[in-house]
């Protein structure tokens, strides 16, 4: 298990114990400084904040003890007030991510590397509940109230920690995320292991790398949820034995539907907000995918009889533009990988949903549609 090792950090004025992944932080922090590309809404020194307060995943219990039980709202109220140096530990972590990713994609992946701050965790906020309403209600499907709040409460975790240990880097944030979860709330692992056990698998399999490593991805998943049987690869005897637990638990529909609608939300979360911070329009034109994100609006999700649909909008970024015809082509080959794959993994669990993309032109009437299920793109309607 990847932990978050400790170091000696000196300053001119105390000594104190702080984790590497801090010393890294500050180093990308000055950098960033030098290079302009802090957050947007970096108001803090991270010096201060952690010289301070000490390491939140020691000194931050941010349920005090309540874990699986909260209702959505109770759990966003505890999540939103808990503080570290008078800041929301949840923007304090997300403004070091989005600022390790600036600093880091500066150096190593241009400006494509997405930002994953805080506007990444408030897409979750802001359409994951959608979603999992849209599901709750699809064709053939019956799910209680109760159900139904439970996958919110589920989902609000995944949404909100999958991406936290980003803090160390890109390449292990996927293994490094649930233990430092355990950490900000202690007892989690213990208080229903069962659900424990399949929150760190759903959250180390959300990166394609992890689910690679873990011979487990969100499709073979939801096809050993539906009918008990795998395709390919047979799944690992560890993560088979977590998924059988799951599946006698009481919990076990609510928790499903959670992690699809996680799944679904944090493969098409495209636009502007996902350029990492500072990106400037040179930088912007060496990457496709940071083109594709500068030349988006935030997708639009609406909900059509048994059709979910994605409307992704056009929208020029001066310095960066992309023609309308070029943007979409580019969208295609993306949502092929992105899109595709989710709703295939999906469409298991969900047989009579079906996932439609439109293709909006700014200031146009003009829409394509593009059902995700074909490769070719239909007529303009």
């Amino acid at each position: 298990m990847l932990t978050p090792d400790t170091a000696i950090y000196n300053s001119n004025l105390e000594q104190s114990v702080q984790p590497l992944w801090f010393l890294q932080a500050k180093k990308d922090e000055e950098f960033a400084k030098k290079n302009g590309r802090l957050p947007k809404d970096y108001s803090h020194e991270l010096s201060d904040t952690f010289k301070k307060n000490g390491d939140p995943f020691v000194t931050v219990d941010i349920l005090n003890g309540q874990h699986f039980t909260l209702k959505p709202r109770e759990l966003w109220k505890k999540l939103e007030s808990t503080r570290i140096g008078g800041i929301p530990i949840l923007k304090a972590l997300a403004n070091i991510v989005a600022m390790r990713n600036a600093a880091e994609s500066s150096r190593e992946f241009p400006a494509g590397y997405n930002n994953h701050g805080i506007e990444h965790i408030d897409f979750f906020k802001n359409h994951t509940p959608e979603i999992i309403n849209i599901l709750a209600k699809s064709p053939g499907e019956t799910y209680t109230n109760e159900e139904i709040d439970f996958a919110n409460t589920f989902a609000i975790y995944l949404g909100q920690f999958h991406d936290v240990g980003m803090i160390h880097d890109l390449r292990t944030h996927a293994e490094r995320s649930p233990d430092l979860l355990r950490k900000l709330i202690p007892g989690i692992d213990t208080a229903d292991p069962v659900l424990w056990n399949f929150l760190k698998l759903g959250i180390e399999i959300h990166d394609s790398s992890s689910m690679s490593l873990n011979g487990l991805d969100a499709k073979k998943l939801f096809m050993y949820w539906k009918t008990g049987k795998t395709e390919g690869t047979p799944i690992a005897a560890e993560n088979l034995a977590i998924l059988n637990a799951l599946n006698n638990h009481p919990k076990a529909r609510a928790v499903k539907l959670a992690y699809v609608a996680f799944f679904l939300t944090d493969k098409i979360h495209f636009g502007e907000d996902r350029l990492s911070s500072g990106a400037k329009p040179d930088e912007i034109l060496k990457d496709v995918h940071a083109q594709i994100n500068a030349n988006s609006s935030a997708p639009l999700i609406t909900h059509m009889d048994n059709k979910l649909i994605i409307k992704l909008t056009h929208k020029p970024y001066k310095g960066a533009e992309m023609a309308f015809h070029e943007w979409k082509t580019q969208m295609e080959i993306i949502n092929a990988n992105r899109l595709l794959a989710a709703q295939a993994a999906v469409e298991v669990i969900y047989p009579y949903l079906v996932i439609k993309i439109d293709y909006e032109e700014q200031g146009s009437n003009r829409i394509y549609r593009y059902p995700a299920a074909l490769t070719k793109l239909p007529p303009l309607y």
